[in-house]
């Protein structure tokens, strides 16, 4: 297997294997109050190319000091990579009051090794990765390029009422005919968000759908096929099916981010490549009651909206 709203508020207020192949996209929607309700819907954020900060090493020769950097400089460039290891100390690069992170797990020693690998598609299996590394906002694509100046200058005439994401947002699944598995994805709210986010899950069965960074082995990426037959040869759930996301801002709490659980059962398919989507709904009544009368105007039940695409979107190729 490889892989890849509209808010609404209450009262007007095996089994599994998994492999990737290719980049991670990340999908988001974002909503903010500006005086008056305002919606900006963002667009997919790309994914950024990881390079990772080196460590400066005391004895490494800098221009300034050796005639070798003016005379070889492409040379004296490797010299100082192969005296360097980026990853020898695993620390925040995003320079915040340590309150911002009170809530989520402490920061793991390997962080930004394991970020690496799991971003290239090296490591994919996604429950090799315990929370100490999905719950940090530095897990996500553009927090620490983007993300973090606005928690170190957050805007004082407008405030996040709703915003989530999915990371990733495609997979490719190579499944025999009759086969039991599942994948997973994480859900989060976006940055800034401050509210506690109510939402549910649907199965979707598109006609059509395009891989954003992945390919199929002959380097296509498009697949095209009648909705009825993947009904039917797959049978597809998700856990949980309600989910709260709690505030990401100003502290990044407990539950701003989830993982998300997709089951698929392979029923003896016809050989073909066939598409199945997530996609993002307001929750159950009785769950947005639940949410409402426990958190008030902090609550919003959101999902319904729409970014061309289903939010988390699985490409079978079975054989």
């Amino acid at each position: 297997m490889k892989k890849k709203p509209h808010s609404t508020s209450h009262h007007g207020k095996k089994m599994g294997k998994e492999v990737w192949i290719g980049l991670a996209v990340i999908a988001v929607l974002a909503l903010y109050f500006l005086g008056p309700l305002q919606d900006a819907f963002a667009p997919p954020a790309p994914v950024p190319t990881i390079i990772p900060t080196a460590i400066t090493v005391a004895t490494t020769p800098t221009p300034t000091e050796d005639p070798f950097w003016t005379k070889y400089p492409d040379l004296m460039v490797r010299l100082q990579q192969y005296q360097e290891d980026p990853f020898e100390i695993a620390k925040r690069r995003c320079d915040l009051p340590p309150q911002v992170y009170a809530e989520v797990p402490p920061f793991p020693e390997d962080f930004y090794v394991q970020k690496l690998l799991f971003h290239l598609g090296k490591i994919s299996d996604t429950n090799y990765f315990g929370e100490n590394y999905w719950k940090q906002p530095e897990w996500y694509p553009m927090f620490d390029e983007s993300g973090c100046k606005l928690y170190q200058y957050p805007p004082t005439d407008r405030w996040a009422a709703v915003g989530y994401g999915t990371f990733p947002s495609e997979v490719i699944v190579l499944s025999r005919r009759n086969d039991e598995y599942e994948t997973h994805f994480f859900i989060h709210s976006t940055w800034l968000v401050q509210t506690y986010q109510g939402m549910a899950f649907s199965v979707e069965y598109p006609p059509h759908g395009e891989l954003k960074l992945s390919e199929f082995a002959d380097g296509t990426r498009t697949v095209d096929v009648d909705p009825e037959e993947t009904k039917k040869y797959f049978d597809v759930s998700v856990d949980p099916v309600d989910v709260l996301l709690e505030p990401a801002f100003p502290v990044f709490q407990s539950g701003w981010t989830q993982k998300i659980t997709v089951k698929v059962r392979a029923k003896d398919v016809k050989p073909g490549r066939y598409i199945v989507g997530i996609n993002i709904t307001p929750p159950s009544g009785a769950k947005n009651d639940e949410w409402f009368y426990k958190y008030k105007l902090d609550y919003i039940g959101t999902g319904g909206g729409s970014i061309g695409q289903t939010w988390y979107t699985m490409f079978f190729e079975v054989t």
